[in-house]
């Protein structure tokens, strides 16, 4: 989702992922999906 998301926009602010539609995967957005910190925080380098 996320890689589409990019794909059609170019980027995504790291807001945008405690939104819909990526809180349909999990209530709390990406701290949902990935809630190791390192996870997090390697997501928030590659996005910007």
């Amino acid at each position: 989702m996320l890689k589409n998301h990019i794909r059609d926009y170019g980027t995504i602010e790291m807001s945008k992922l405690f939104e819909q539609p990526f809180t349909q995967i999990h209530g709390q957005g990406i701290t949902g999906v990935f809630p190791d910190t390192t996870q997090l925080m390697a997501i928030k380098q590659i996005v910007g």
